[in-house]
Formats: structure tokens, sequence, C-alpha cells
């Protein structure tokens, strides 16, 4: 079977980025070709491999999937291809799937297939899910098939079960950035970090909050050391730019129950994990820098680190920073990298920072917000843009 999507964003992932559409290495921005799975023999399928998922706008209604039948038999075959039923299985927080159902054209479609043949078909799915979510295609469909000549008959069809298809990614809006053309391998993270969000304001909360407590990624999680190097936060030494290691990211992530990251790299990871659902950003170092001495260290108020659990209250405690880098939208802030003890009215959070505004965030009363020491006053603070420019 051949699987060709229709309104589907323009996509890549750490296969496709290094490939061109003829499978030849290539230094970068290589993306999907049209045809995301070739089920056929080596001598006759397209080059590369099958795509790993599909990348929808959430407010596509429907996504129309052209699939072409072939037969490897010698004699011609007959038959009717019916879908049945379809859904998404859905990764949830507990490492197991929860299920959406869909919508799908079960009207039946006639199947002609001479020796080595093919058959154009057509499934439409609908009812997709008006949220960012993520799941795997699961498909029911009868294909009985009568050959031509001996008249043996069989059913290629799933019987009482379903089979997977791609993986399908619903963006809150289209990605912007770096991640204009998205790594579905990237989105199979942000898409559960941001998973039910419907909007903008909602994508920088949830998103935030997802990657700190590592949403419907239970064996996948991050935490924050910031000690850590920095591993996906790359500067170019000859222009200065600053790069987004992705294809590493993505790569540690595969392979690891847990990946530890320093400020910078929570600080870019949530800047581009936003791209990637249409929400621009930039990366910030916060550094506070004294007359006369020039760049000094503070002490924070009480955090939790992301990887610890922040209902326990022991958890949370200060940290010294030589500087600190967070996700910034003018004013607003945004760190996933730690839950923070108090909101900056003094009760009780536990949770990460999500829209805090500056000044406010950064400096205020005693116990709430970042910093504890020193005051503002006669230290200032100073920013350093570190938003990448280059994916890798």
């Amino acid at each position: 079977m051949v699987r060709d999507y229709s309104g589907n964003l323009v996509a890549t992932d750490s296969n496709w980025f290094y490939l061109d559409l003829a499978n030849n290495p290539i230094s970068g921005n290589g993306a999907h070709p049209a045809i995301e799975f070739d089920g056929r023999n080596s001598s006759v399928r397209r080059p590369g491999p099958n795509v790993p998922g599909v990348a929808y706008v959430r407010t596509a209604t429907t996504a129309s999937i052209s699939l072409q039948l072939y037969s490897e038999r010698l004699r011609n075959m007959t038959g009717t291809f019916t879908p049945q039923a379809a859904r998404l299985a859905v990764p949830n927080q507990a490492g197991g799937l929860d299920y959406i159902p869909l919508g799908i054209n079960t009207t039946p479609q006639s199947v002609s297939l001479s020796q080595y043949g093919y058959c154009a078909l057509n499934v439409q799915l609908s009812n997709l899910p008006n949220f960012v979510s993520l799941g795997r295609i699961q498909v029911k469909y009868n294909l009985p098939l009568t050959e031509a000549v001996t008249g043996a008959t069989g059913n290629n069809g799933t019987g009482t079960g379903y089979e997977s298809w791609e993986m399908m990614y619903r963006l809150d809006s289209s990605p912007v950035g770096l991640l204009a053309v998205p790594w579905v391998d990237f989105l199979d993270y942000t898409c559960r970090w941001a998973y039910g969000s419907a909007g903008s304001g909602m994508v920088k909360t949830n998103m935030t909050y997802g990657m700190h407590y590592s949403n419907r990624t239970p064996t996948h999680r991050l935490k924050y050391d910031p000690t850590q190097p920095w591993d996906y936060l790359k500067q170019n030494q000859i222009t200065g730019q600053f790069m987004f290691m992705c294809y590493d990211f993505v790569s540690a992530m595969n392979s690891s129950e847990y990946v530890s990251l320093d400020c910078n790299g929570f600080g870019t990871v949530l800047s581009q994990a936003m791209a990637s659902q249409g929400v621009a950003s930039d990366t910030m170092g916060h550094y506070f820098y004294q007359d006369g001495t020039g760049y000094i260290d503070f002490v924070t108020n009480r955090l939790c680190r992301a990887g610890q659990d922040s209902t326990i209250t022991s958890y949370d405690v200060p940290l010294n920073f030589t500087h600190h880098t967070m996700t910034c939208m003018e004013y607003a802030r945004y760190d996933a990298s730690s839950s923070y003890l108090y909101k900056l009215d003094g009760s009780i959070h536990k949770n990460p920072v999500a829209g805090w505004l500056m000044p406010d965030y950064f400096y205020n009363l005693p116990s709430v917000g970042l910093v504890a020491y020193p005051l503002l006053s006669p230290v200032w603070l100073t920013l350093v843009n570190r938003t990448c420019t280059v994916i890798k």
C-alpha cells in the first residue's frame, strides 16, 4: 500500500532534514516527500525512509489520504474496499494509550487489480480533535478479494482489529521561526507537553508546565541541572549565531529516561517548542552587573528543579546563579526549569513561571520572585540575547 496525505503541513524529521528527495545526504533543510508511506518492494518504491508522522493545524477539520493498493500476484483480482472505523491512539500520562474516535468515509469502493497493477482508493478522516494533540492513526477496514480464473477468495482487511498508520500531530497554529517546517519527532514531545491547548494563551502556559512536568512522557523526562553543559544550545564561534541542536535533543530524549538541561537548555527548548505551535519568543540570559565589579552572582528564592517532586517542600531550596536564561515575550517570562514556591503576591505556587511580568518577576519583595539577594540598587540587570537563528 502507498499513502499520500493531503492538507498537511510541509514537515521534516531527524532523517529527512539531512536527505534530498532522492535519498542523498545533504547538509540540512530537507523536507518530507509527497508520499508519506510506500510499502512497495525496493525495486519500485520511492527513495528514502517512510515518514513517521504528519502535521496539521488543529482547525483543519478533515484529512484526506489517497491510497494505492498494489498487487504482486500473476492473476487479476476484484473486490471492495470498505473503511469501517478510525481512531487516534493517544499516549497518556501513565505510559499507556487513550483512544479518540474519528469519523471515516464508509462507502464501499471498487477494487480492480491487474497482475502487478494498482488501484487508487481514498480514506477521508473527520471529527479530528480541535486542540493540540497527537496520536497514531488506526484504521479498521474490510477488503475481500476474488482471484480471476481460479475464483480463489480471501480477505486482506484488518478483521476485528485496527491497522496502525502514521502519527498525526495537531498544532495550535502554523509553526514559526526555525520550526516553520516542523520536525515531527520534535512535535512528538511538544504536542505532549502542550496537549489539550487551544489558543496561544493556553499554549504558552501548558507548554511551560508540560515541559517542566514531562507531560505524557513518563519514560522520557527532563530534569534541571544548573551545572549541565550547553548540549543543545551551541554558539558558532565564527559568526556568533546560536544554534538549536534539535537532532541531538530528539536523539537524547528518544534514548534516555532522563535528559538533563541547564537553564540555557530549558530556555532554548521551551522557546522552540512554542515556535512549533506558532508562538514566537526569545531566549534571554539575565545577569546582574555591578559598577566597578562587573557581572556578579545572585541567590534565588526557593525553587524546586524540574525532575523533582514540587509537592515535597524539602526540595524547595535557594540556588546560587551566575545568570538565569528564560523564554521571553516582551515583559513576560516563562521558566520551565523550576517550580517557584511562591507567587508574586506571596501565596503558595509550587509551579513553573508562565507569563509573570518584569520587573516584579525578577526582583520583588523578599521570598517571592526569582532573586533573593542582592537587591537591585546599586546592581543593574543586564539581558544577553541567546535566541537561536540556526537549527541542526
